[in-house]
């Protein structure tokens, strides 16, 4: 038997008087008792952690709005190394992880959001063709490029985001405030408007339009725009030596296509420009832009 006052350890002797039954009320039967964890190495992980990603986060958010893409990259990694051995020095496998899945959480996210807006688009970078910004008649997402300077630290946003956004379609289909409605190609707008009747210019340059008995109101300014994307700026300030003429089709009374052709003088050889436009016809929202012949902008103003 063990003695509860001594501590020691050291067995107890008896009197011999004691008896067997006495024996057990003087002796007790010790426990090993569990000491409470020292939590502080935990806390002092999340500290560091917190601090680190407060740091790699601010400085590369600064250096990107300050237009130092390749320094924000460069926090950013350095963030994720130090991640990484953070978590082989105190064996904590998350802590290495925490700064790609914030990355991917935030970015992927903004994808997400995107699905839902009324101009959900995929990013890209490169030097853009002239109808590179229409609707997707797959996805119905437009497309937005970042320039043709590329740094490398586009796919940091891209990647998550694009597939982000790409999912979203996958599951649930087209955003649900995009056009769902017909998409003729820019060969079938001409067929179409080959024998259609042309309308006058001069209504149709103080924004408005009508058309198979609906009476459409674009707006002096939104035409102007209009003109410029497709090249057809001198339309603007009609001349003798200039031949414009405008035609438009209703397709399936869904989608409005609008087709302008400017021409200097009769002569077949003469500067010409020719585009067509797609809208939305309830609300008038443009869907996309097809450059058949001339010098149109890359960026338009109304997509």
């Amino acid at each position: 038997m063990v003695d509860a006052g001594s501590g020691t350890g050291a067995p107890v002797s008896y009197p011999e008087e004691v008896s067997g039954v006495e024996k057990k009320r003087f002796s007790i039967k010790l426990s090993p008792v569990s000491l409470p964890e020292n939590k502080a190495p935990y806390r002092s992980n999340w500290r560091i952690l917190a601090i680190l990603l407060c740091s790699v986060w601010i400085l590369a958010i600064g250096f990107v709005i300050a237009g130092f893409d390749l320094f924000g990259l460069f926090c950013l990694l350095v963030g994720a190394i130090s991640g990484i051995i953070l978590a082989w020095l105190r064996r904590r496998v998350l802590i290495g992880m925490i700064v790609p899945i914030t990355v991917v959480c935030l970015f992927g996210g903004f994808g997400i959001f995107s699905w839902f807006s009324a101009r959900p688009v995929f990013l890209t970078m490169g030097l853009p063709g002239r109808n590179f910004s229409n609707l997707d008649p797959e996805t119905r997402c437009y497309r937005e490029t970042g320039g043709c300077v590329i740094t490398g630290t586009e796919r940091i946003v891209h990647l998550p985001y694009n597939s982000a956004l790409q999912l979203m379609c996958t599951l649930w289909g087209p955003p649900p405030q995009t056009y769902h409605g017909p998409y003729p190609t820019a060969a079938e707008v001409v067929r179409l408007t080959r024998n259609s009747p042309a309308v006058p210019l001069k209504t149709f340059l103080d924004g408005k339009l009508s058309i198979e008995g609906r009476s459409l109101a674009f707006g002096r300014k939104k035409v102007e725009n209009l003109l410029d994307d497709l090249g057809n700026r001198l339309a603007k300030d009609p001349e003798e030596y200039l031949m414009t003429e405008v035609k438009a089709v209703l397709v399936q009374q869904q989608c409005l296509a609008i087709r302008v052709t400017t021409q200097k003088g009769q002569d077949p050889g003469q500067e010409e420009s020719d585009g067509i436009y797609l809208f939305n016809a309830d609300g008038l929202r443009p869907i996309a832009r097809f450059i058949l012949r001339g010098d149109a902008p890359r960026y338009p103003r109304l997509l």
